[in-house]
């Protein structure tokens, strides 16, 4: 049996019945209905034909109020239905009403529209990424763009989180969340760049809770504690080439460096006398068959920083200088390091020390901790050096440590207490 819940409280997580229903916002006398998936141990949108929207409406009957309830496929059918825009107002005879969402251009049209004005502004790591993600959106090619409505966005992801679908990707897949992003930036250039009346935005809220594959609890995003970073790179350091990988994790703490910057730095980079480097190239791994690795001229967001380098980054620089082999700082023969090669050894770093961190974007957010612990909590440093144009990204990564709080207060009241006692010794 169905049951109503109410829509801020309403959990995918939390198990409440095979089937429930929910309140649509913004409509009411219209719910949408979920169905307890036991593998995902989450509520999901109903399998086709089923029909999500139920929507009720009363209606008088000589003297009496009749109640009646019906479903819909779609959230305009139930919302014109139960306003009866379906009936004739005097006879309440059902009429005829237009549900064609022909027309428009083709899905890959669009893409490729997008694509022109878009992707000028992407970083070549950015449109590697894309492409890849638009290579799961084959399921909406020759579609009109205007027939793309929710529940077919529902019959996609019913598709991609299929057991069929799901075997053949790899075992660490949590959702389809980079996806559904993709196509939401297709439609909502769309929507946003053509006078189009006829289409209607078509991603709801329950598409993002039915992309997920498996519900990842506690994933850790936290920077690294001083103490932590030092048990870790004393790890690195055991490693071969440790000397190399410990100046590379130093290095990008220095600077809250991504890893494809820190890896793209040459030796002309570095201001020996100011003690600084100037970030102007990064690396980029295509990840695809037959295509090598690279360096860009300029960064995911920027031509050109500088960034301060820590004395402990600057004296092992110095150190690695001595076996100097060739322009660039970390490399593997005097090729740029793979991303695969990076990744290992920190992780196996990071388990042999005992720490719950994995990959290498752990020190942007460790370095960024690291500037503004040591500057005061200066935001405004940690922006440009972070080399963000927004604060909104800025703030994704701005955190102090733990005892930053404590120091603070204490820094108050000690203030506070040496001038109690100069009034006391006053008296």
């Amino acid at each position: 049996m169905s049951k109503k819940t109410k829509y801020g409280d309403f959990d995918h997580f939390t198990f409440r019945g095979e089937k429930i229903e929910s309140p649509v916002p913004k409509n009411p006398g219209i719910y949408y209905i979920w169905y307890w998936d036991t593998e995902k141990e989450m509520y999901v949108s109903p399998p086709a034909p089923i029909k999500p929207y139920r929507a009720i409406r009363r209606q008088l009957v000589g003297s009496k109020s009749k109640k009646e309830n019906r479903c819909f496929l779609r959230l305009e059918e139930a919302r014109d239905w139960r306003f009866f825009k379906d009936c004739d107002e005097i006879t309440f005879e059902p009429q005829r009403t237009s549900s064609d969402t022909s027309g428009g251009p083709k899905f890959e049209a669009v893409i490729e529209m997008w694509k022109r004005a878009k992707w000028r502004v992407f970083a070549e790591s950015t449109r590697l990424q894309y492409e890849k993600l638009i290579n799961y959106l084959e399921f909406f090619k020759g579609m009109d763009v205007r027939s793309i409505t929710p529940v077919v966005i529902d019959q996609w992801l019913a598709e991609l989180t299929s057991e069929k679908v799901l075997k053949d990707q790899h075992s660490t897949r949590e959702s389809y969340h980079h996806e559904l992003t993709c196509l939401s930036g297709i439609l909502r250039y769309y929507s946003e760049y053509h006078d189009d009346p006829a289409f209607a935005f078509p991603i709801k809220r329950r598409h993002w809770a039915s992309a997920i594959v498996r519900r990842v609890r506690n994933k850790k995003k936290e920077p690294m504690t001083p103490t932590q970073f030092e048990e870790w790179v004393a790890q690195l350091r055991t490693q071969q080439n440790g000397l190399m990988k410990e100046t590379l994790a130093r290095t990008q703490r220095s600077g809250a460096l991504r890893i494809s910057e820190a890896t793209g730095i040459h030796w002309t980079d570095i201001d020996w006398e100011k003690r600084f480097v100037t970030i102007q190239r990064s690396v980029v791994w295509p990840r695809r068959k037959a295509e090598l690795t690279f360096i860009q001229s300029g960064f995911k967001n920027g031509d050109r920083k500088e960034v301060p380098l820590t004395p402990d980054a600057y004296r092992l620089l110095l150190e690695l200088k001595l076996q100097r082999r060739g322009p660039l700082v970390f490399h593997g023969e005097g090729k740029p390091l793979e991303y695969r090669y990076i990744q290992y050894a920190y992780n196996r770093a990071f388990k042999q020390a005992g720490l719950p961190f994995s990959a290498t974007h752990v020190m942007r957010r460790t370095g960024t901790s690291w500037v503004l612990d040591n500057s005061g909590g200066d935001v405004g440093l940690a922006k440009q050096i972070l080399g963000n144009s927004d604060w909104a990204t800025v703030s994704l990564y701005a955190k102090r440590q733990a005892n930053a709080l404590k120091e603070f207060n204490d820094k108050l009241w000690k203030d506070e207490e040496t001038e109690g006692k100069k009034a006391h010794l006053s008296h």
